[in-house]
């Protein structure tokens, strides 16, 4: 889904993406039948959008309103994996990276406020007033969940506020899939930069870190692996609210944490890089999407 939603983001992607777009450019350069292929599939009817609906298969709510793209499924399907070889796996550990920060995020939201602080959180255009989750789409909808909970999947390269994927046909009681867009890390950064993954010494242990930033910026950073607020952050390092705000200032700067408002109060997360720096690692697990029981309705 993220090849497919990536193939948008090269299309039209704004400043956010346009190291990777030049990256992923300079590679297509060298293989102009894929990229006419690209070209025919964005350009077929109705474009990206039927692009998706035929690689989910009919999932995707609601259905379009325009004709079926005129490019047979098998091309398409072929297509998308020869886009994902070129354009996202030379950056695929840094996607796989942002996705799991985000995924880690999200748990600790609901973690702490629960699942209306959850649902509440996902993206500015997508309003959750209990039971009902809106999300902005083509055409009215109204999807009843019938107690089967919504599986919740970040995606770093949609172009939109969410994507509903229904259940598969074989399996009508599985959770329907919304897909909802990640926020940048910061204004005016790049997402990604599109080079391909540079290896990193896998070096582990305190002393190395706490040689670079200091021994209480490094316990800082190894306690926000759990996500915090600045007051959990002072209570269990022992020092004032005061002194945490200044240290999460420091890792702040230097691209290591992330601070989001969450209630009343600010949520401070470890960023892939703070992970590469604690772990010593240049590729990471994403486990499944999470499903929650919150909403039982969801309107598009």
């Amino acid at each position: 889904m993220e090849a497919v939603l990536a193939l948008e983001a090269w299309r039209v992607g704004g400043e956010f993406f346009r190291p990777w777009q030049r990256a992923v450019g300079g590679r297509l350069a060298r293989q102009p039948v894929l990229t006419e292929r690209l070209r025919r599939l964005s350009g077929a009817n109705g474009g990206f959008r039927d692009v998706l609906r035929a690689w989910a298969n009919g999932r995707i709510v609601p259905p379009g309103q325009e004709g079926r793209s005129t490019v047979p499924r098998a091309d398409i399907a072929a297509a998308v994996r020869e886009f994902h070889r070129v354009a996202l796996l030379p950056c695929w550990a840094d996607v796989r990276a942002r996705l799991e920060a985000e995924r880690d995020v999200r748990r600790q939201i609901a973690g702490s406020g629960g699942v209306d602080a959850l649902l509440g959180s996902l993206h500015p255009r997508i309003r959750w007033t209990a039971p009902v989750l809106e999300i902005p789409a083509e055409r009215d909808v109204e999807l009843t969940l019938a107690g089967r909970g919504l599986r919740l999947a970040p995606s770093l390269f949609l172009q939109g506020a969410g994507v509903l994927l229904r259940p598969r046909r074989d399996e009508p009681d599985e959770a329907p899939t919304l897909l909802f867009a990640m926020c940048p890390d910061r204004i005016g950064a790049p997402v990604l930069d599109g080079a391909p993954e540079a290896a990193v010494p896998a070096r582990r242990g305190e002393e190395p870190l706490a040689a670079l930033v200091g021994r209480t910026r490094a316990a800082v950073l190894q306690t926000l692996l759990d996500g915090c607020t600045t007051g959990e952050l002072a209570g269990r390092l022992g020092v004032t609210s005061s002194a945490v705000s200044q240290h999460t200032a420091v890792l702040r700067a230097a691209g290591l944490i992330d601070t989001r408002r969450s209630g009343n109060g600010v949520l401070h997360t470890v960023t892939p890089l703070g992970r590469l720096l604690l772990r010593g690692e240049t590729r990471f697990g994403v486990a499944g999407p999470r499903s929650v029981g919150g909403p039982r309705r969801v309107l598009l």
